[in-house]
């Protein structure tokens, strides 16, 4: 890892927990989990940069308009909570109520990032141990912002996809390494963001049931 790597990396993720106290920025590589149910299609956890978060949220306001705030946001493989802490920060700094949610396989990040939003919030927020292909999504009853962090391999990602056919989704994909089953299951691309590091690589995907009139946003 090179200087200007290392700047970013303490920008990006260290920098978020001296602020507020939390725990999100340590790398937790495959080696170090417990045996969970699926491992071996997960992936070793790291934390979303802020800035990429916060880009991605723009993004989804701006795209969405009005009916932004009665989409519920859902971090799949949320890890401890980085994504949903600076997506909820954002909305309280906007006044916007919107659901958040976070859902991981594996319990001791789930208890992490429930001691996170406690630090931020004074609340345990809304985190759930889960496999994503386990989750009922229609049971929401409410269109989808679904944020991945490269968090799973294509065989999960497809299980997920399969429970949504027919349903209004907006993903937002960060290092995509599986857009092409994405694209494979008739979700359109709207945006594509790249940097010179793989954390600033983020495409963002409706699935067919939503109306993509407005293709030429830009944040």
């Amino acid at each position: 890892m090179d200087w200007n790597e290392q700047l970013s990396n303490f920008r990006q993720r260290t920098l978020f927990d001296l602020k507020y106290g939390t725990d999100t920025a340590t790398h937790f590589m495959k080696p170090q989990f417990k045996p969970v149910p699926n491992l071996e299609h997960g992936k070793h956890y790291m934390a979303s940069w802020t800035k990429e978060v916060v880009h991605s949220y723009k993004f989804a306001r701006h795209f969405l308009g009005p009916s932004f705030s009665a989409y519920q946001f859902i971090d799949l493989g949320c890890g401890k909570g980085k994504a949903c802490l600076v997506w909820r920060l954002q909305c309280m700094k906007d006044k916007i109520n919107q659901d958040v949610m976070g859902v991981d396989y594996y319990p001791p990040f789930i208890d992490i990032a429930r001691e996170n939003s406690k630090k931020i919030f004074r609340d345990a927020g809304h985190f759930l141990v889960a496999g994503a292909e386990t989750i009922h999504y229609q049971g929401f009853d409410k269109p989808l912002i679904i944020y991945l962090y490269n968090p799973f391999d294509a065989v999960i990602l497809a299980k997920v996809l399969d429970q949504l056919l027919q349903w209004p989704v907006l993903v937002i994909y960060n290092i995509p390494s599986h857009r092409t089953t994405l694209l494979h299951y008739g979700y359109q691309l709207l945006y594509v963001k790249q940097g010179y590091n793989q954390n600033e690589d983020t495409q963002i995907f409706v699935s067919p049931s939503i109306q993509t009139q407005h293709l030429d946003v830009v944040v």
